[in-house]
């Protein structure tokens, strides 16, 4: 029977390579750098496969690997949600000012008296930026940097059709196929039979 850190070392190392079993004794360094990867799943099934430790330790390794991404992937659909939500004109905005008009009489603004406005004056738009330092938390989420242009400042900021998208996806509003590389189904629970244990979890990594 194998010594009980090397069957730890090999749990964690066939955890993370997916229960790749050749890849994981070469990053224990177990093997030859001579063996073929028959020789090496001949070698896990006549050492480790009937070992009850090493299935104790897949199943412990699999469930905090799949702690950490859960906690992963509530982080990402937190920020998803605020960048979907933000209010842009936080950030930038479109704001009325107002002129005199041409018969007002002279002055920094609008002539109460004018008959011609009826002391109004004439109306213009302007786009007015935020400064960054009083910012939200949320807007300083959506906003992703400024640059100058020969027209002026050019705000940046995420874009929250993009955000919406993702949302989506992660909710399972879209039927797309998951592809590889996405968050595997929860592993089941093994049994203590080794050679079960060892059938189940080679289903899971396969997503059957």
């Amino acid at each position: 029977m194998a010594k009980l850190n090397q069957v730890e070392k090999l749990a964690q190392a066939y955890v993370a390579n997916c229960g790749d079993v050749p890849a994981a004794l070469r990053q224990i360094a177990g093997p030859p750098k001579t063996w073929t990867d028959a020789k090496c799943k001949k070698h896990f099934v006549s050492v480790y496969e009937s070992d009850a430790r090493f299935w104790q330790l897949v199943a412990k390794y699999q469930k905090a690997v799949e702690q950490h991404v859960a906690m992963d992937a509530a982080a990402i659909i937190n920020v998803w949600e605020k960048v979907a939500q933000a209010d842009i004109g936080e950030l930038v905005k479109v704001v009325t000012h107002y002129k005199p008009c041409k018969y007002c009489a002279p002055g920094d603004g609008p002539d109460a008296d004018c008959k011609a406005c009826d002391g109004k004056g004439v109306p213009f738009q302007d786009v007015a930026i935020t400064d960054t330092d009083k910012l939200s938390a949320t807007a300083r989420m959506v906003y992703d940097g400024a640059e100058w242009t020969k027209h002026g400042i050019k705000v940046k900021f995420l874009s929250r059709a993009d955000a919406l998208i993702n949302l989506a996806k992660a909710k399972g509003m879209f039927t797309e196929k998951l592809q590889s590389g996405t968050i595997a189904p929860e592993l089941p629970p093994l049994p203590d039979d080794p050679n079960e244990a060892s059938r189940i979890y080679g289903n899971w990594v396969k997503g059957v």
